[in-house]
């Protein structure tokens, strides 16, 4: 179609409107067919749109919109933030919430005027509104701070906030700073927790060149009466980077956090507790967990822990807390502590050989597994005692049911296999060649599903 046919065909499907005789739809079933046009050549749409007016179907700016957005970049930026200005300009439904989505290829360059045009839309915008429902539910608790989050990004609001964000992301000398604070506080006082969760990063995004009116925001925002809100990783993220620099300024909201009643909030506390211990010095946080016995604050600082392990510059706090979790009584903190075997994938697993010795003696070893296979498998250091030990461990609690291809054993005993088969092959020990061989005897005994394959093929 040329772009006279493409103005024609917009004018004429101009109504959402789908007539079910001649299978026929209307404007939003021909914007998607524009979204993919623009989305192949926006040089050539976003020239087109230049050409719709306030009569124009809302659904063919929003098209513009999120195809600029998913497109690859174009050198011309002048051409695009015309094009912005333009769709701005004639006040459609839409423009709000996908402005942002498409200067995300320019943020480094978009000039002041349309900066102040989000901020317009962060300020006015009424949607959403106490009418329109707050989180978009998975239903699924451990999803709240993701449900949270989503439906505030797809809200006008919500979304504003979030490119704002973005875009003092790459303020170099502060003044999109200055054009952006008279919505800082109003954003982090926003009445929807959706809202705030992407306020939470506008705030963040604005310490850089103005510390002291974003730390007022950040009152703000975490004095909300919705715990929920601190699920979302914004959030957590901005009492860290905070806490990082002035660990009393968050202490009463970590504190808040392992005292909700909502088990993912505690959740989070936990988790930055661990944090508090790990990275500011702050310990007795993470005692608190230590010594207590909610689940769900376990749970958060194990998986924290786990992951910081081969960090030499934070490991003591984390290798004594992770040495804690390991024998924990609830699974969800085992499960927790298992994240280390894939965490530590590509690490040297020397440093930590007595940690993951302790894993695989532990309640632990069975949530670690088959990450923790792979993870050996894949060491770029010598691993030979630890193979034996996870191998044995294996063979002991779950050898008997390797043979069973209804079982799990029986999909990691293929791991194991070739971990003995490896390990024979690479080690001169006499001793550890006799138990690697007594392993793969016991694994034959009791029809270890594909290990007789594994011999007969490295026999070759």
């Amino acid at each position: 179609m040329s772009d006279e046919q493409w103005l024609k065909a917009i004018a004429k499907h101009n109504v959402n409107k789908t007539n079910w005789q001649n299978f026929t739809g209307g404007a939003r079933e021909l914007s998607s067919v524009l979204q993919q046009e623009a989305q192949r050549d926006p040089a050539r749409f976003s020239a087109l749109s230049m050409r719709f007016d306030q009569g124009t179907h809302p659904a063919y700016s929003d098209a513009i919109l999120l195809a600029l957005g998913s497109a690859e970049a174009l050198d011309d930026v002048l051409l695009v933030f015309e094009a912005l200005r333009h769709i701005s300009s004639l006040n459609h439904d839409g423009v709000d919430r996908w402005l942002g989505h498409a200067l995300r290829h320019y943020y480094k360059s978009v000039p002041l005027d349309l900066v102040e045009t989000i901020v317009g839309y962060a300020s006015r915008s009424v949607e959403p509104n106490e009418r329109a429902s707050e989180v978009w539910s998975s239903s699924d608790e451990e999803n709240i701070g993701l449900d949270i989050y989503g439906s505030g990004m797809n809200s006008s609001r919500g979304a504003a906030a979030e490119a704002l964000g973005d875009l003092l992301i790459y303020d170099a000398d502060g003044s999109r700073t200055t054009l952006v604070l008279p919505v800082v506080r109003k954003l982090a006082e926003d009445p929807s927790t959706p809202v705030r969760s992407c306020a939470a990063h506008l705030v963040h995004a604005s310490m850089r060149h103005a510390r002291s009116e974003a730390l007022d925001a950040f009152a703000l925002l975490v004095a909300t009466r919705d715990d929920s809100l601190f699920t979302t990783h914004t959030v957590i993220r901005l009492v860290s980077y905070v806490g990082s620099e002035d660990p009393g300024t968050v202490r009463p909201v970590i504190k808040r956090m392992m005292n909700s009643k909502v088990r993912e909030v505690r959740k989070a506390g936990g988790h930055l507790a661990a944090i508090a211990a790990i990275q500011w010095g702050v310990t007795d946080l993470l005692d608190t967990v230590l010594t207590g016995s909610d689940g769900a604050q376990r749970e958060g600082a194990a998986r924290l822990c786990a992951h910081r392990l081969a960090n030499t510059t934070e490991a003591a706090p984390a290798r004594r807390a992770f040495e804690e979790f390991l024998n924990d009584p609830e699974q969800s903190v085992r499960k927790a502590v298992g994240d280390a075997a894939a965490a530590l994938r590509g690490e040297r697993l020397r440093p930590v050989k007595k940690l993951l010795s302790r894993l695989i003696s532990s309640a632990s070893f069975a949530e670690a597994l088959p990450q923790l296979f792979i993870t050996l498998e894949q060491a770029p250091d010598r691993v030979d005692d630890l193979v034996l030990e996870c191998c044995q461990r294996f063979v002991e609690i779950r050898g008997a049911d390797s043979g069973d291809i209804r079982t799990g054993a029986a999909g990691d005993v293929r791991y194991v296999g070739e971990l003995l088969i490896r390990a024979y092959a690479q080690t001169t020990v006499r001793a550890k060649r006799s138990n690697v061989l007594d392993l793969i005897d016991q694994l034959l005994e009791v029809g270890a599903f594909g290990v007789a394959d594994l011999v007969t093929k490295s026999e070759r």
